[in-house]
């Protein structure tokens, strides 16, 4: 059920049918067990919502609050009504422009619960609009295991970026932990607070995702040299989603997770306007890659997005191009490659890449067409041809160079010239 005052329809509507109709959709549970309330006149209609609440029987409920400029007086109450429900709910989401107000509304809603939010699932924390305690009190620590202090289904939970959760025990069951950041947020992780970050990762033995969504830092307020002082054991960690240049990198330089076998790393748009900063950023990326070749050697899946030009960036490229035996898929978005090295050369006197069945390039302009055409003609010569090759929009690769690849790919190719 969606109670927003702007989109007033659904399940209304649905009720406005027949007598028949409302008494349908009045006595089916499953209709009212996802309730988003948004918009003053939803926030103000309490009858309204212990009502759906009631229609929801005893099923699983899955909350979310978009609170954005509703006053403190008004959300309060909300609050309130729900604590009621809090044994029953599955995920729970609230969003807010105040920080001081999205920490109290949580406060509340545990002290108000007869009951701990046994059957909690996911948790999501956001706020819409830059904040001072976001940007300037770095390193403070905000409790969710004291908000929720029995979770025991708890397995995803979503954070901003410089919040931190101090009760680990809050964190054991999770399987994925998300940090995320609006493009406008700026953060600097001091010593102490990026500590923290390693220390909710430690706590987090059966995680199998890892999310760092933002910042995209500026390269002069990032002084760190990506050289890890801890490093984390993350035995079921899959998928890494990071974007970098920022913490979330360094993050990525501490982990062992010998089965990683999907990683995102999504590059600063900003990437290439400063040349000694972003060399500098470049060493440590590249650092982190190689450190990946013997700490997670399984990678299968990779995307580049953004990744810019700098000092050693084809000597990155050439990492997830060879280093990686177990690769079946990459896809490199607006990334400054210039060229790919051949599948056998004197430097890997082994044919590489024999795994990899899917390539993806979409806005690579720099990257000229005959390392291309090689690198899929050698795939074919050697028995590992690819099986998927998708070239979009990469301004140095025409038409006529992608008919010498195409009859080289087994199953699907598709071209799409730069306009």
């Amino acid at each position: 059920m969606y109670l927003d005052s702007e989109n007033p329809a659904e399940i209304g509507d649905l009720r406005l049918v027949c007598q028949h109709g409302r008494a349908v959709a009045d006595q089916t549970p499953q209709l009212w067990c996802t309730v988003v309330v948004a918009g003053l006149r939803s926030f103000n209609d309490l009858d309204g919502l212990r009502q759906r609440l009631r229609r929801s029987g005893v099923l699983p409920l899955h909350i979310t609050l978009r609170s954005r400029d509703i006053p403190e007086n008004t959300l309060m109450p909300v609050i309130t009504a729900l604590s009621e429900y809090l044994p029953r709910i599955r995920t729970f989401e609230v969003t807010s422009a105040d920080f001081r107000l999205l920490l109290q509304s949580f406060a509340s809603l545990s002290n108000g619960a007869v009951d701990p939010a046994l059957f909690l699932e996911g948790l999501r924390l956001d706020w819409e609009d830059p904040h001072p305690l976001l940007t300037y009190s770095v390193g403070q620590s905000y409790d969710l295991g004291y908000v929720f202090p029995a979770c025991p289904r708890l397995r995803l939970l979503e954070i901003p970026v410089g919040f931190s959760v101090t009760n680990k025990a809050f964190l054991a069951n999770l399987t994925a932990l998300r940090f995320f950041a609006i493009n406008s947020h700026f953060v600097v992780l001091d010593r102490s607070a990026f500590d923290n970050v390693l220390d909710m990762l430690a706590a987090c033995p059966h995680l199998e995702q890892l999310v760092w969504q933002g910042p995209q830092l500026p390269f002069t307020l990032l002084k760190r040299a990506f050289q890890p002082q801890r490093i984390i054991s993350m035995p079921w960690l899959k998928i890494a989603e990071i974007t970098t240049p920022g913490p979330g990198l360094d993050l990525l330089g501490c982990l062992e997770a010998p089965i990683l076998d999907t990683l995102f790393l999504e590059g600063s748009q900003t990437y290439g306007m400063f040349g000694p900063d972003i060399d500098a950023q470049g060493r440590g990326l590249l650092a982190v890659v190689r450190n990946l070749i013997w700490r997670s050697p399984k990678l299968e899946i990779v995307r580049l997005c953004c990744i810019g030009r700098f000092a050693e960036s084809d000597a990155l490229f050439d990492l997830f191009f060879h280093s990686f035996p177990d690769m079946v898929h990459l896809a490199l978005a607006r990334c400054d490659i210039r060229g790919i090295l051949p599948r056998y050369t004197d430097l890997w006197p082994c044919v590489t890449s024999r795994k990899l069945k899917a390539l993806q390039l979409y806005g690579c302009d720099r990257l000229d067409a005959p390392y291309l055409v090689d690198f899929v003609h050698d795939g074919a010569s050697f028995g590992c041809p690819l099986d998927l090759l998708i070239v979009n929009r990469c301004g140095r690769i025409l038409d006529a160079d992608f008919q010498q690849m195409r009859g080289h790919v087994t199953t699907y190719s598709e071209f799409h010239p730069a306009v």
